[in-house]
């Protein structure tokens, strides 16, 4: 709370227009570390440290920013990702910390320091390191910390078994965590609605080939159960139609969106 007030009240500064033109958050100093790998795209590059996970964005449209610190437009970009964590953190969900983020209007460069996650591995290197494990029960816990998510309100936007994070005591997952907020938003749906439409995005080419649709159709179900009691007819619909239907269309997509967020609304109010 105290970092994210920080962040807020004296970290931001603006000129006259309110156009922010810098902005620096930081938990801890961060120290030199050698550098373990790097990937470059178009406009953003990921370093990878001993400890560290460092995020840069060099989009240079300014279309990208302009409504960055508003609440009635989707968060983009590293920013974006850096803020949308901050609020997960906030609400109590289990996910990477950001340990500092700068922001320059000038270069319109923006970089994020996560901390890395040493104690986990990603969802979809332990399903292929592990062939003799019982996905079944993997799956039902990963879903019960979606159900969680949407309980607070939260759309995750990028679900799939790379952005989420497990540890094991013997066979038994013993911890989750969730990275990747950049593309999260409010949920203004019914929240068994927003559970179903995230179980949808991690029932992907990486998960699709180790357990079927049926049964990921019955974890889902459970899952719902003991969350919510019971599955609404509109939830056993979504199940049918966004669960058979992969990789999703075009019209499937977009009646997600228009469904979980219709306003467009960023996760900012939560601030």
């Amino acid at each position: 709370m105290t970092a994210i007030k920080s962040l807020r009240s004296n970290a931001v500064k603006a000129n006259r227009q309110g156009i922010v033109e810098h902005l620096y958050f930081s938990t801890v100093p961060i120290g030199p570390e050698p550098l373990q790998a790097e990937l470059k795209g178009s406009n953003r590059s990921t370093r990878i440290y001993n400890s560290y996970i460092c995020k840069i964005d060099n989009d240079r449209y300014i279309a990208r920013i302009k409504n960055t610190f508003s609440s009635q437009a989707p968060l983009k970009g590293i920013i974006g990702e850096a803020l949308n964590t901050l609020v997960a953190n906030k609400l109590g969900f289990k996910s990477h910390n950001l340990e500092m983020l700068t922001f320059n209007l000038l270069s319109l460069q923006a970089t994020a320091y996560f901390k890395k996650i040493l104690d986990k591995q990603p969802l979809d290197q332990v399903l292929n390191d592990y062939k003799d494990i019982d996905i079944t029960p993997v799956i039902t816990s990963v879903l019960t910390e979606f159900a969680a998510l949407s309980m607070l309100g939260l759309y995750h936007g990028d679900m799939n078994s790379s952005n989420v994070f497990c540890s094991f005591d013997g066979n038994t997952i013993k911890d989750i965590e969730v990275i990747d907020f950049e593309l999260a938003m409010p949920s203004t749906c019914d929240n068994q609605l927003c559970f179903v439409y995230m179980c949808a995005s991690i029932y992907d080419w990486r998960i699709n080939t180790l357990i079927s649709e049926t049964e990921i159709k019955t974890i889902i179900k459970e899952v719902l159960r003991s969350t919510f009691a019971s599955i609404k007819p509109e939830s056993e619909k979504a199940i049918s139609l966004f669960i058979s239907n992969r990789p999703l269309s075009k019209k499937l997509r977009q009646l997600r969106m228009s469904t979980i967020n219709p306003e467009g609304k960023s996760l900012i109010s939560y601030l």
